[in-house]
């Protein structure tokens, strides 16, 4: 599979999980811990597919995704969140 995903959580256990299934599956997995690391990875390679950890700090999930579509359209992206709490309003 020529597919590559990038993996963004500021969760350590949550990224090797996520990247070990993904793996398995044939994905060229990238990960990153922070915004600012993810923001990295999309100007330097060609991500297809991001899926990212909507509550992060300093910069959340929201905003990171705003950012990559800005710089790449076409990449697909995938929020998820471990937090019960409901701090943004829902992404239509």
């Amino acid at each position: 599979m020529d597919s590559s995903v990038l993996v963004v959580d500021d969760e350590e256990n949550l990224l090797v999980l996520l990247a070990e299934i993904l793996s398995k599956e044939g994905y060229q997995v990238k990960t990153a811990n922070s915004a600012y690391d993810a923001l990295d990875f999309g100007d330097q390679s060609d991500i297809r597919v991001a899926i990212l950890d909507i509550m992060m700090y300093p910069i959340d999930g929201v905003a990171l995704l705003a950012e990559i579509k800005k710089r790449s359209p076409s990449t697909q992206v995938i929020m998820m969140t471990g937090s019960s709490r409901r701090k943004h309003k829902p992404v239509a």
